[in-house]
């Protein structure tokens, strides 16, 4: 005959064992938050206590199968309606019997047993359809493995085995309203006895979780330890807490419960505590449905931990409705973002480009000895430095260069340059081959008009704009002929070494801006499309104070994190995402830095001069040329 322990063994015994240690640290951080919440939901007021119609449980089970088809996803159904039917071996896979044939109900309740069978014992009501759900997402995400002539059970449904079936409860129940198969009064009938259920696990957490820290703190279970603790308890806690520690001195329901079992219940209490706060808060999800889908699939997979889905479950916690109006904007442009078909090309590479974004943010700046250019330089001088200099690469890029400035077309000249100005908006760019420069009289304006002829030199009237192959390389030519130039301006003294610095320095500078522009809008990305999670002012802040998870944290100063937020109220500004237009300078400047390196330089001009031009240039093969330097460490 086996011991039987006394409550201080059961507890003692609980609390020494290592494997227990994760789950009364959940326990303390995640269920006893929520536990006064759901203490305090109140039940629905009902119109009536009996329910609208009797339902066949054949009606039932169609319900059920076209929620999931119409709601959730046909595969679903499928599976749904396969499982019911199954028969291995002679052998049913889901029993579901009337429970007006069982005399003794405390026995025969619904559940998936040990070695995976469903049991549903129904009464022709609409609660069939809920336990049928209920069950039926239970056997839908278990691993169909059994250890030990027991199911296994997965880490993370440890913690979390009774979500998804409640969230499913959810989301039924809205269906089934929307679609008139059940009334309002009979889903609060459900969910009033969904919570009543909740708020015992409540009681039962509450009181074992006293009874951990006693011990922890090396008290005996004495019953006189016990008394005085849960009285202190009840003087020291809100009244809807009180309540359930004056209940168990007066009625130690729980306490008899362990001696009874000879174990601490709260592991699978804390699963309907957790089920309970995820099923309630689904209203402020952006996706209940998904969110349901995520954990179901989630809780059936044996490579799950915790620490993959505790920060989405943590923001089941946040309330849309409260979240500051800038971070709104913000969440808003961000999913809009997402929604679109046409820019995933786009954000599925940005992880081959943020590690091009730390590379360049661990470029050194060129030693500056004044911050003054050597002399003026008139434009026409910039000029013929460019043509002359172009000649060395390609006598026919020479004549291109020139033949351009002396173009018109039906709205004037081809390229517009004028002299810079601050009483006017001037902006250097390239827009479908015409150009338009702002000049300084400085040796800026040698590279500032070379920069710009090269995009117009590449530019293709065939088609509107840049395609997305093109798009990924557009910024490597002007990259790379700006390093070329700078060398062969300052071998012919035309400018000196500080004047060619101080223009990297700018460059350089610019990659970085646009860098950190990348990184932190991948992690506002990241936020809504990998985790689900709202994006809320902490944590944009923690993102930028955790150096956006580069792998180099060292490199990212303060001066990076001002440039996360000057690219935050860029979003906040300009209602939109600019990755798509700062990846082409990451990958301008890191490509040119290592070309720069390369015995001929020029040759890797000509060929990305020519691929910025290729219309037909796939993104697929702008991105494998790509790689070819990130791969190749030391060229």
């Amino acid at each position: 005959m086996e011991e039987i322990l006394t409550l201080d063994q059961i507890v003692t015994k609980f609390v020494k064992d290592e494997s227990n240690k994760e789950y009364i640290e959940f326990l303390e951080q995640k269920i006893i938050p929520i536990c006064e919440k759901i203490l305090s939901k109140q039940p629905q007021k009902l119109e009536k206590r009996n329910w609208s119609r009797k339902v066949d449980i054949n009606e039932s089970i169609e319900n059920v199968y076209q929620f999931l088809k119409q709601e959730i996803n046909p595969y679903f159904a499928n599976q749904f309606m396969n499982i019911i039917r199954q028969e291995r071996y002679g052998n049913i896979k889901v029993n579901i019997l009337p429970r007006s044939e069982y005399k003794d109900k405390n026995y025969y309740f619904n559940e998936v047993d040990k070695k995976g069978k469903v049991h549903i014992y129904f009464n022709e009501t609409p609660y069939d359809m809920f336990s049928i759900i209920h069950e039926m997402i239970h056997k839908m995400n278990e691993t169909y493995e059994i250890i030990d002539n027991e199911k296994y059970k997965t880490e993370l449904a440890q913690y979390f085995a009774e979500s998804p079936s409640m969230m499913a409860e959810k989301l039924l129940g809205k269906w089934l309203v929307k679609n008139k198969k059940i009334t309002h009064n009979d889903l609060k009938i459900v969910e009033n006895e969904r919570l009543k259920d909740s708020k015992f696990f409540v009681k039962e957490i509450l009181i074992e979780y006293e009874l951990i820290k006693m011990k922890q703190a090396g008290e005996e279970l004495t019953p006189e330890n016990i008394l005085k603790r849960l009285t202190d308890r009840a003087n020291h806690s809100p009244e809807t807490i009180a309540k359930i520690f004056k209940h168990e001195i007066k009625e130690p329901t729980i306490i008899n419960g362990i001696l009874l079992n000879q174990t601490m219940g709260f592991i699978a209490s804390q699963q309907y505590i957790m089920g309970q706060h995820l099923s309630d808060n689904l209203k402020n999800r952006e996706n209940p449905n998904f969110e349901f889908i995520y954990l179901h699939y989630k809780n059936g997979n044996k490579n799950s931990k915790v620490e993959d889905v505790i920060e989405r479950i943590d923001d089941f916690i946040t309330d849309p409705n409260k979240i500051d109006e800038k971070t709104r904007i913000i969440d808003k442009v961000v999913s809009e973002y997402i929604k679109d078909l046409s820019k995933i090309i786009y954000r599925s590479n940005l992880e081959q480009i943020k590690e091009m974004c730390e590379e360049v943010l661990r470029q050194p700046y060129p030693k500056i000895e004044t911050e003054e250019w050597s002399r003026e330089i008139d434009i026409n001088e910039s000029i013929e430095y460019n043509y002359k200099f172009l000649k060395t690469i390609s006598s026919m890029l020479a004549e291109q260069f020139m033949n351009l400035l002396n173009q018109y077309d039906e709205n004037g000249k081809a390229v517009s340059i004028l002299p810079f100005s601050d009483e006017y908006k001037c902006i250097q760019y390239t827009n479908e081959g015409k150009v338009f420069v702002y000049y300084k009289n400085t040796p800026e304006d040698i590279f500032t008009l070379l920069h710009e002829m090269i995009h117009a030199m590449n530019y293709s009237s065939k088609t509107t704009g840049r395609t997305d192959g093109q798009s990924y390389i557009s910024e490597v030519p002007t990259h790379i002929i700006e390093n070329l130039l700078g060398k062969w301006l300052v071998k012919n003294k035309l400018i000196t070494q500080n004047d060619y610095n101080k223009y990297k320095k700018w460059r350089l500078e610019h990659s970085k801006k646009v860098s950190c522009g990348v990184l932190i809008e991948k992690e506002l990305i990241d936020m809504k499309l990998k985790k689900g999670l709202y994006i809320t002012r902490p944590r944009v802040i923690g993102a930028i104070e955790r150096k956006c998870h580069i792998k180099d944290p060292k490199i990212f100063s303060e001066e990076e994190s001002e440039y996360c937020y000057t690219e935050l109220d860029g979003i906040l500004n300009n209602k939109e995402l600019k990755f798509e237009v700062h990846q082409r300078y990451i990958i301008g400047q890191y490509i040119a830095d290592k070309v720069d390196k390369e015995k001929n330089p020029e040759k890797s001009f000509l060929r990305f001069h020519d691929l910025a031009g290729n219309v037909n240039l796939s993104p697929g093969e702008a991105l494998r040329i790509i790689e070819e330097y990130q791969e190749e460490k030391d060229r």
